[in-house]
């Protein structure tokens, strides 16, 4: 499947090199170096533990493609550890155990009852893999990685694939599943497949950019404390990935500067204020 996009030509790519998802190799001192900083002591401590963990303990899970969180952060930890040591069995090994994932994960509601939620998820974590280990993958698993995620997506998107629907305003489309998941994934197989990329990033650069420079100029989600905090993380994912690829912010430093407003509707009682699209009101009852 080609997307032809109906978006202007995205911008934001690196002019000069291989665009990465999350990091660069000019970043590798940098993440060295922080590993063993005194601040990052507890965060190197947990990811130290995932990097132990084995694939075999979630295998029941795997076999029956279920969605698994800790497999999802298995596959990041392991995926830097071997891009950080350039440990090609680790890579090679995980390439491997990512594709089985891929092969196994399930479509199914009953299995996985928020689909766009995993699935997004799982894709994005595989596009991590893809990218940060991307000289030990072969031609064949590149094309077979592609295809596999593309047939995820089109099965499990609420956007659809290509991520034509939802609304521009507000809604699921305001979540990771365009922001975060297959935004990171046109970037991973760019080289391979640039048409991702540009009807990804075209629809953020044309419905999502100049409405959040609207929305969030006066320093409060319309979405409320529940659903706005929650899509403000995604706008937030979306800001790094780009940042992080090419050293620009797309949304305005506004898109940042709004989690303030979280606490600035916090009451004394740890409740947040009622504003907008709220689901704090369930009592469960």
């Amino acid at each position: 499947m080609v997307l032809t996009s109906p978006y202007r030509k995205p911008r934001l790519l690196p002019p000069t090199e291989h665009p990465r998802l999350m990091l660069r190799e000019g970043d590798r001192e940098r993440i060295e170096a922080g590993l063993s900083h005194p601040e990052n002591r507890r965060a190197h401590e947990l990811w130290q533990r995932v990097c132990k963990k084995d694939f075999c303990h979630f295998f029941d899970d795997i076999k029956a493609g279920k969605y698994s969180l800790m497999v999802c952060f298995m596959l990041e930890a392991k995926a830097l550890d071997a891009w950080l040591t350039r440990d090609a069995a680790k890579a090679r090994a995980l390439i491997g155990v990512t594709v089985g994932i891929l092969d196994r994960f399930s479509t199914d509601r009953r299995l996985n009852p928020m689909l766009c939620r995993y699935t997004g998820h799982l894709v994005f974590v595989s596009s991590l893999v893809y990218d940060w280990l991307y000289p030990h993958l072969t031609e064949e698993e590149k094309t077979h990685i592609i295809e596999r995620c593309e047939t995820l997506l089109a099965s499990g998107m609420e956007m659809g694939y290509p991520p034509t629907r939802q609304r521009n305003t507000h809604s699921h489309a305001h979540e990771t599943q365009l922001l975060r998941d297959m935004l990171g994934f046109s970037i991973a197989v760019y080289d391979e497949r640039p048409d991702i990329y540009d009807f990804c990033a075209g629809r953020i650069f044309d419905d999502f950019v100049p409405f959040y420079r609207f929305s969030h100029s006066g320093g409060l989600s319309h979405q409320g404390a529940a659903y706005g905090s929650y899509r403000h993380c995604a706008a937030l994912w979306c800001q790094l990935i780009f940042y992080a690829m090419c050293g620009e912010r797309v949304f305005d430093k506004c898109v940042e500067e709004m989690a303030d407003s979280y606490y600035y509707l916090t009451r004394a009682d740890g409740e947040s204020l009622r504003i907008g699209n709220d689901c704090n009101d369930d009592t469960g009852g």
